[in-house]
């Protein structure tokens, strides 16, 4: 495959419908009720015809399970509009696609450990629920 360049000049692999998102992500925003930067890139990702799962250590998807696993336990989950679509959509729709694409068999071993990860996470957020 023809490599494509990205803004930070490292070249990758063009993203294959079912793929991963495994680059490296930017550190820590500012600590906020629930991360709108976050959800609003997995919502894109989510979205694109060729669509990413973000599911790596630090990723979206993990940094938005651990904020409203934080609000869940605080009881303020209910309070936040973003936090709430995120259940309906982004966390339903992350699941969905990474347990039952066909293209799961293909992805190597630590992707398969960063699933298992998430997957801990959301059963963390449905104890706290």
């Amino acid at each position: 495959q023809e490599l494509e360049k990205r803004d930070d000049d490292e070249k990758v692999l063009p993203e294959e419908p079912g793929s991963v998102d495994t680059s490296p992500k930017e550190e820590k925003e500012p600590e906020e009720d629930f991360p709108l930067k976050k959800l609003k890139s997995l919502d894109e990702q989510l979205g694109r015809p060729k669509w990413v799962v973000p599911v790596r250590s630090k990723d979206e998807l993990e940094m938005l399970l651990r904020a409203a696993i934080r609000l869940a336990k605080e009881r303020r989950d209910h309070e936040f509009e973003e936090c709430q679509r995120f259940y309906k959509e982004g966390l339903s729709t992350s699941f969905v696609r990474i347990l039952t694409d066909d293209a799961v068999n293909t992805w190597k071993p630590d992707i398969q450990l960063d699933i298992y990860n998430n997957s801990r996470l959301f059963v963390e957020l449905c104890v706290a629920k």
